[in-house]
């Protein structure tokens, strides 16, 4: 027995004081305000002293019968936590001689002090005292510190010490005081309190009758430490309680959750135990589970994503699949701080806890649940990151494929609901952007986009759960051939500032492959402040389209409120009425410009460029007076900027008036009047000679006007 309390006692190293809590719990009976109580003193005793103490329920023989007799525990499976009776061993790493004190279990009410069963354990002096009262002297030797203590339970003397009588004051009904052994034990107590005060688990979020757990630690200085875990429960009215879902807020530690639970089919469970027997034996005795089995699920609803872990009750150390806290009759490690999934009970209870998350998912989404809270919490839910297939396969049996998996989505302005599809939805990170954002295009542009405000961790722990199921939650670059004009028609309607539009243009430039999708689409703001559509691109009518035209940002005199005509480097609206330029008023980064420019939305304004397209710009067949126009603000250019249009003028071909019509300049000739050429003899000659011959009428047809007419 000696051993094997030592073998127990190592399995719960570093986890002493939460079993004790355990037990605390479990010693509360079925009261439904538990209140437990751990505090470290060191300055009581020598080495300093441990106290576990719980309101409800009395020490009673069987309980006694339990803790001296490890691994007869008198505690039924599906009725309390603890279950293998050999818990209460491991104060053997801390302490020689734990006492016990506990109230008259008769029902009266609590007395001023522990007036029923109030225990200790032998030492070899009360070893002996019995022996010598049994006459049994002659067997001293040979019995003495060959039982081990725990197995040897002695009353304590009815003078109770005055700390003890304050927790008997204070209405608890049992405390488990532990003397702590020396400087090393009492290191490793105050380790594992510390352990406690920071654990990031709340502790009592899935003890149901708990209503307040206190951790106190009075130092060998007289700092005291505290942190009071309370625990409070409410019903989430929206949705009844029902044996398949039971959906209700829990407040820990001034933290709320959303709690769920759903029963696991009696058959089913005890299917499992069977199926595990050959793995754990110790699972023979859950054949006779009583109660109801369940799995419960609790998410966050009050603030960022949060790493979740496995409870069997109280928290192990095995991570979660999801952000939140799963909680069902798992059959632990011996340690407690892991559970084995090769287990089939195990493994069972996994799927209830996916078929749960599934139902509470799709029970929010057929209800239309439009609170953003428990939204994110049935985000957090679904999007896990291990152990997916579990969670496909808990959908499947719902009928509900994987694309089809409901996501709660921000509010649109025409739909109704707030809830879409996993193969529909959308996500946008609005940092990355200026301007738009996420409800700016659910609402505009009717994009079922994730709901907003669920931070990075959700986001991605979403996307990486699409990304298993195949699907992308990336808009198409498609799709903003609708957007983008939407977004644009909304600026109008609003009549938002001109630094809106530069933020609108610089956000579309930060998407680069959905540019090339805005060919023709409607999303410039023109010199006229009318919206006009982006270039089409090459076609074989291009020449009757007419072209964006952005200027660069050179100097702030752009942004004054004139038009760019004035400037006099703009050719004149009846020349180039297939010119269209984007409001010279707007500040336009370069490399905003070059995105544009570069995916054939516009054209970057310079002279040169102007110059080179402006027989393209005047139209196919334009009216005389327009191509004079035309000639006359390119020789202006020309006269004051030469080095810069030089070489584009002779490219450009432009057209010329002449008899009768208009006439590309590489095809005209020069005419009479026309100095310094041979215009004079070439008119003449076509003038004598276009009765003879053909050629030279149709050349004669190709001249230009005479000088002083011009």
């Amino acid at each position: 027995m000696r051993e094997l309390t030592e073998v127990a006692a190592s399995l719960y190293e570093e986890r002493v004081l939460i079993e004790l809590i355990q037990n605390a719990y479990d010693g509360s009976g079925e009261i439904e305000e538990a209140e437990i109580l751990v505090r470290i003193d060191l300055q009581a005793g020598k080495h300093g002293t441990v106290y576990v103490a719980n309101n409800g329920a009395a020490f009673t023989e069987s309980d006694v019968d339990a803790i001296v007799n490890p691994a007869l525990s008198n505690k039924r499976p599906g009725q309390a936590i603890g279950h293998k009776g050999l818990g209460f061993r491991g104060v053997e790493l801390i302490c020689d001689y734990p006492r016990i004190y506990s109230m008259d279990g008769s029902g009266r009410p609590a007395a001023r002090w522990f007036d029923g069963f109030c225990f200790g354990f032998a030492s070899p002096e009360d070893e002996r005292t019995c022996l010598d009262r049994l006459g049994a002297g002659s067997l001293l030797e040979r019995t003495i510190g060959k039982t081990h203590r725990l197995q040897l339970p002695v009353p304590l003397p009815h003078e109770q010490p005055s700390d003890i009588l304050r927790f008997a004051n204070e209405g608890f009904a049992t405390v488990v005081c532990l003397p702590l052994r020396d400087g090393p034990a009492a290191a490793r107590a105050v380790d594992e309190w510390e352990a406690l005060f920071n654990e990031a688990a709340p502790l009592v979020l899935f003890l149901d009758r708990v209503r307040s757990l206190s951790l106190e630690c009075i130092h060998a200085d007289g700092k005291v430490e505290r942190r009071y875990l309370k625990r409070q429960r409410k019903p989430v009215l929206a949705y009844p309680s029902q044996p398949s879902l039971s959906i209700e807020e829990v407040a820990v530690d001034r933290h709320r959750y959303l709690l769920v639970r759903s029963d696991v089919d009696r058959d089913r469970f005890l299917a499992a135990v069977e199926r595990s027997l050959d793995d754990r034996s110790q699972l023979k005795k859950w054949k006779e589970w009583e109660g109801q089995p369940e799995v419960r699920i609790a998410m966050p609803i009050t603030a960022e994503a949060r790493e979740g872990k496995y409870y069997a009750f109280l928290p192990t150390n095995k991570p979660a699949p999801f952000y939140g806290f799963l909680d069902a009759p798992f059959f632990p490690n011996p340690d407690r701080l892991d559970i084995s999934l090769r287990l089939p009970l195990n493994s069972m209870l996994l799927d209830a806890v996916a078929e749960t998350c599934a139902r509470l998912a799709l029970t929010f989404a057929k209800q239309d649940e439009r609170s953003s809270e428990f939204a994110v919490a049935a985000l957090d839910a679904i999007a896990w990151a291990a152990e997916r297939s579990r969670l496909f396969a808990a959908f499947k049996a719902h009928g509900t494929d994987s694309k089809d998996i409901p996501v709660p989505i921000a509010r649109r302005r025409e739909m109704g609901t707030r809830w879409s599809t996993l193969e529909e939805v959308f996500i946008w990170d609005d940092d990355e952007f200026t301007l738009i954002t996420g409800d700016w295009l659910a609402r505009v542009c009717e994009v079922p986009m994730l709901r907003r405000g669920i931070g990075e961790k959700r986001l991605a722990a979403i996307t990486n759960f699409a990304s298993a199921a195949n699907i992308g939650l990336r808009p198409a670059a498609t799709n903003w051939r609708i957007w983008a004009p939407k977004l644009v028609a909304d600026l109008v309607k609003r009549k938002k500032p001109k630094r809106l539009w530069e933020e609108l243009y610089i956000d579309l430039a930060k998407i680069p492959d959905a540019l090339p999708h805005l060919k023709g689409a409607q999303i410039f703001r023109s010199d006229e402040g009318k919206i006009v559509p982006a270039n089409s691109g090459p076609t074989s009518t291009t020449a009757e389209r007419p072209e964006v035209f952005i200027v660069p940002t050179s100097t702030e005199r752009n942004r004054k409120r004139r038009k760019i005509g004035e400037t006099g480097l703009f050719p004149p609206k009846s020349v180039v009425r297939n010119m269209i330029s984007v409001d010279p008023t707007l500040h336009w980064r370069q490399d905003v410009l070059s995105a544009f420019v570069k995916a054939g939305l516009a054209n970057e304004y310079s002279l040169s460029h102007v110059v080179t397209r402006l027989g393209r710009l005047v139209g196919r067949r334009p009216p005389r007076l327009r191509v004079l126009a035309a000639l006359g603000w390119a020789f202006t250019v020309w006269k004051t900027h030469r080095g810069q249009v030089e070489d584009a003028l002779k490219h450009v071909n432009l057209l010329l008036p002449i008899k009768g019509g208009t006439l590309p300049a590489s095809r005209a000739f020069f005419g009479e009047g026309w100095r310094n050429t041979q215009g004079d003899t070439l008119a003449e000659l076509c003038a004598a000679a276009s009765e003879h011959s053909r050629e030279l009428r149709q050349l004669g047809d190709r001249i230009l006007p005479l000088w002083e007419d011009w």
